[in-house]
Parts: C-alpha cells; sequence; structure tokens
C-alpha cells in the first residue's frame, strides 16, 4: 500500500493527465482586422458541473491561434488567458474578444515569433462576475463558498484544453492537441473585474500559470503564500475612483486595490524605497524593462488616467510587457521524479 501510495503521489506531481470531466461544442467563428494584421478567432462553448454541484453549465469561450499552428506538430506554444472587464460582460462571445488586451497578445501571436502563442477568453454574462466582491473594499477573504460559476468554468475549461485525454475531441471541435500547449507557459492576464479575477485564480492555483498580469483590480488577502509563487505585474492609476487604490491605513489596515495587495504581501512596501520587494517599474519609460527574477512589479499610472484608460490600454502603454511575461516559465516535470517512480513500480519490495 505504501508503494502504491507513493506512486501514484509522484505521477500526480509529474502531471501525468487524466480526462477532464466536461465537454466542449463548437460555434460560428470570429474574425477581424486589427492593426494591419486579420485576427482570427475560434470560438466554443464549455459545459461542466455547475459550481454548486446541482446541475449543469455553460460559458463561451474563443480562441487564437499561434502563427504556423500545426496540429499534428511537435512544437509546444504558450497560452495567454485574458479575463476581461465588466464592461465586456454578455451573451454574443465577442466584446470579450474585441478589448485591446486579448487584440494586443493574439496581434503578437501572429507577428511577433518570440510571442507566438494560444491567446483564450471566455465570457460573463452581465448578471455575475469572475470574483463577487465589492470593488471599492479591495482585498478580500478567498474560500471554497467565493468561486463563481465563470471563475469555476474558466478555470475548468483551461485544465480540459491542457488534457492530453482530449485530444480527440480538441482536434475536431478546435483544431488543436493538448499537448501542443506548454504547460510550464500558462500566463493569466487581466483588466478590472479581470483584474479581480487574475488574482483569484492564481492564489486558487498555485503553480498553474508560470506569470500574471492584473490592471486595475484586488485580491485575496488570505492567500499571501500562494500569490507569493507566481510572478506577478500589478498595474493600477494613483487616483483610480471605480477600484480604489491605496496602501494600509489607520482607517483601512488592508488598504485597497493593487497598493493594498503588495503591501500585505511585502509589509514595508510604501510605492517608493529602493529596499521594496516590490519592484517599482516606471510605465512611461521605454528602457525600463523589468528582468525575468522580478516576481512583483507594480506600475501606477498617475492622477490624470482614468480607470478605463489603465485598464484596458496597459498593453501599450507600460513598457516591457511582453517581454517579461514570455520569459518567465515553471520548472519542467523532474527526470529523476519520473525514475524514481519507475523504479518503484518494478520494486518487489515495500518501499520504505
Amino acid at each position: 500500500m505504501k508503494r502504491v501510495a507513493i506512486i501514484a503521489a509522484l505521477i500526480c506531481f509529474v502531471g501525468v493527465p487524466s480526462v477532464h470531466a466536461g465537454t466542449i461544442s463548437g460555434l460560428a467563428g470570429f474574425s477581424e482586422s486589427w492593426n494591419g494584421q486579420v485576427l482570427q478567432w475560434k470560438k466554443g462553448s464549455y459545459t461542466d458541473q455547475n459550481v454548486a454541484g446541482t446541475g449543469s453549465a455553460s460559458i463561451p469561450f474563443g480562441l487564437t491561434l499561434p502563427a504556423g499552428y500545426e496540429a499534428g506538430g511537435t512544437q509546444k506554444y504558450p497560452l495567454v488567458l485574458y479575463l476581461h472587464g465588466a464592461g465586456a460582460r454578455g451573451n454574443n462571445n465577442n466584446a470579450n474578444l474585441t478589448r485591446q488586451t486579448p487584440r494586443f497578445f493574439a496581434h503578437q501571436a501572429l507577428t511577433t515569433p518570440q510571442y507566438n502563442a494560444f491567446v483564450l477568453s471566455t465570457q460573463v454574462t452581465s448578471d455575475k462576475r469572475y470574483v463577487d466582491v465589492d470593488w471599492n473594499y479591495g482585498p478580500y477573504d478567498q474560500g471554497a463558498v467565493t468561486i463563481t460559476e465563470p471563475m469555476h468554468l474558466t478555470e475548468g475549461l483551461l485544465k480540459y484544453l491542457i488534457d492530453s485525454g482530449n485530444n480527440a475531441v480538441l482536434a475536431a471541435v478546435l483544431g488543436i492537441r493538448a499537448d501542443t500547449i506548454d504547460t510550464t507557459r500558462i500566463y493569466v492576464v487581466g483588466d478590472s473585474m479581470g483584474a479581480y479575477g487574475t488574482w483569484d485564480t492564481v492564489g486558487r492555483n498555485p503553480g498553474l500559470y508560470a506569470a500574471a498580469i492584473a490592471a486595475a483590480g484586488s485580491g485575496p488577502k488570505n492567500r499571501l503564500q500562494e500569490l507569493q509563487k507566481t510572478p506577478f505585474w500589478a498595474i493600477h492609476g494613483q487616483t483610480d475612483t471605480a477600484v480604489p487604490n491605496s496602501l494600509p491605513n489607520d482607517s483601512d489596515p488592508d488598504g485597497a486595490g493593487s497598493l493594498g495587495m503588495l503591501a500585505l504581501i511585502d509589509p514595508g512596501f510604501d510605492n517608493g524605497l529602493s529596499t521594496d520587494l516590490i519592484k517599482l517599474d516606471n510605465y512611461a519609460s521605454s528602457d525600463d524593462d523589468p528582468v525575468a527574477w522580478n516576481r512583483f512589479i507594480y506600475s501606477q499610472y498617475p492622477g490624470e488616467y482614468s480607470h478605463a484608460t489603465v485598464a484596458t490600454e496597459w498593453t501599450t502603454r507600460t513598457s516591457g510587457i511582453s517581454k517579461w511575461l514570455f520569459s518567465q516559465r515553471l520548472p519542467e516535470p523532474s527526470t529523476l521524479v519520473l525514475l524514481i517512480a519507475g523504479a518503484a513500480m518494478l520494486s518487489s519490495r515495500p518501499l520504505r
């Protein structure tokens, strides 16, 4: 029994896939021209057990493929998961794809070889959120009961797409294979409501994402250790009125927005000192590109930049975003662990 338990643990550790329970179906695709490049989105719907466990629920999504993608090839590509803001909510599965952020990454995926990637985005209906919290109060407590239907389904879809047990369905519906997604380079980025979702899913899934970027949001104050396992870039306006942004103070010990989260992660963070664990980025300087090892970066826009400007235009207004994001990678599964697992399976003696 000891040998079986250890082998099972090792297999889980190295990520041997099992078929994920959900299902996907295809929808009519969507294409548009943006910055001189035609962006083509494959569309689908993902269905799984609802978050309450009482029935099923579905969420629509769009997916773009890297330039020159071949489903039968051996090349692996990163995947960028985009979580949209409140203004892109709806039922058309278009508004989430026509924000600047997904366009930016989809455009890069076709035009810039080092940034070739899958780009994935789900859409939340107008009555729901990725994280159901009050945006005025910043850091919140995350728990099993706080996961929303859209977040539950989005995470389920992502796990479905990277499960090679689903290759036959993925090939038929989307023309892709799970094993062409590089699971050491899955990134999550979000705007406003989607920035809350970014903080939330990183805190809920330490070790899944290689890096995250959240513009104008906040996160779970009880997941600080989990969050510190993922390189993170937070972006926010200094005087954001839609999602307030402030360091902790006597009347609000948790602070608000990105500043509140970063100060909780680094209690000495004051948005200025060189001793801060969180690196400050000069968003306006083209030569201020944070290096890959910076695990927490904060870019703050001055007061004249509105919430909407920061949340929807950060991709082109903040320097070094793509260079930093795509340089992040999770460690590969250890060959030694695989050898140990194989030896344990062949051994006739109980492991001690």
